[in-house]
């Protein structure tokens, strides 16, 4: 009994993965983001159900990454102490509207994180590859297909934000965020010895477009990074990687220049002061932190938090922020300063584990590797943009594989 349930929740716990990309309902008013939430929420509890079934037939306890699994415990008492003590209780269980953010989604990725801590199998690794490598490559296809029809074939009717492709997404930012995650696994099959390398390369390369499709600076620049440090890995001749070191050194001084005058600087256009310029964001909410400092606004608050400060004069129509574009501003701002220790003490433990794993020199060595640049990733691109639950729901997967001493 207790192998068929590892069968059946294996196969769903994989086709989880695969399919949870895809998902959308073109007759909701979100058509995209809140099925892909609904979508996880009810995969995470069959999973959950199944596991627990499955526990009643082995009753193992596995040893468990203290240090990590109390720190996640922590932050979620933080995050749920915020709701008592925030601005809008409402909203803070539920969500915002276009997101369904609350803690009720929260939860649900806790519940994930024990699932996994409690069962998650090292002999489930490759298939979980393949789910995920497979999901984001067709994704890149999608989204290639629909650059091509846009731009070459001149259809107007495929979906886009001023020519940035959004795919399944629908938002170029949330799609950037997913491929840019997902091209360690991708990456992963290369250093496997009975894959073709050419084929690999070759779906890297696809992805890689696919990102740069969507125009977000971010993930472009996040790509180019994640590309260097590979080739920089497979080169062995020295001079040609000290002339890489030069290139990329180049152009992260060239992408910071950039990204100080897009973000950094106050925006001015032919209309005025730019109300949605990043640096106004960062602003407001950091002087908005200031006056809730210790358990924050409330999950799901950062809107209120925004509407609470004047920056840097009075706006009578200004634009609505629901969030930080930063996952640690938005944890400030939420659950204040012990929330955002909490917070960065699960990033400690689970880069201290990780890195503990590679230098190990076990033969995972490349799994663990691919783990690391995930998660690194995602610490990246997580404090440029807004993200989608996709790329959330892969650093929840990470935290609960690393959990697992």
């Amino acid at each position: 009994m207790s192998s068929i349930f590892n069968r059946i929740f294996s196969v769903i716990f994989k086709l989880g993965l695969f399919l949870s990309p895809f998902v959308y309902w073109p007759w909701a008013a979100i058509a995209y983001e809140i099925p892909r939430v609904w979508f996880i929420c009810r995969w995470i509890e069959v999973i959950i159900a199944l596991g627990l079934l499955n526990y009643f037939f082995q009753k193992k306890i596995r040893q468990l990454n203290q240090k990590l699994v109390f720190s996640v415990i922590i932050f979620t008492m933080i995050a749920v102490i915020s709701l008592a003590f925030g601005v809008d209780k409402q909203k803070s269980f539920w969500g915002n509207y276009y997101r369904d953010d609350g803690l009720i989604t929260y939860l649900h990725f806790f519940g994930f994180f024990l699932f996994l801590s409690l069962f998650w199998k090292n002999k489930w690794k490759d298939l979980v590859v393949v789910a995920i490598s497979f999901a984001s490559v067709i994704t890149s296809f999608w989204s290639i297909y629909l650059g091509f029809s846009f731009y070459i074939l001149k259809n107007v009717n495929v979906n886009n934000w001023h020519g940035a492709i959004g795919g399944f997404f629908n938002q170029p930012k949330f799609l950037s965020g997913y491929l840019l995650i997902t091209l360690p696994f991708v990456a992963y099959w290369f250093y496997q010895k009975n894959t073709s390398k050419l084929l690999v390369g070759a779906l890297f390369i696809v992805q890689i477009i696919a990102i740069g499709l969507t125009f977000s600076l971010a993930g472009i620049i996040g790509a180019v990074i994640y590309c260097t440090y590979i080739v920089y890995g497979q080169i062995k001749n020295v001079k040609i990687k000290k002339l890489l070191v030069v290139l990329f050194l180049i152009f992260l001084f060239t992408s910071g220049y950039f990204i100080k005058n897009r973000f950094f600087f106050d925006q001015i256009s032919n209309q005025g002061y730019v109300a949605q310029s990043r640096q106004r964001i960062i602003v407001k909410l950091l002087f908005a932190s200031l006056k809730k400092p210790f358990l924050g606004w409330g999950w799901a608050n950062v809107d209120r938090a925004f509407e609470s400060v004047v920056y840097p004069y009075p706006i009578r129509s200004d634009i609505y922020v629901d969030k930080a574009h930063s996952a640690l501003l938005e944890v400030m701002t939420t659950t204040g300063i012990f929330g955002l220790i909490a917070y960065l003490l699960i990033i400690f433990f689970t880069l201290k584990q990780l890195i503990k794993k590679i230098k190990s020199g076990s033969t995972n060595q490349v799994w663990w590797i691919t783990l690391f640049s995930a998660f690194v990733i995602y610490l990246f691109h997580s404090q440029t943009n807004v993200i989608s639950i996709q790329e959330e729901l892969m650093f929840w997967l990470i935290l609960g594989i690393v959990s697992c001493d």
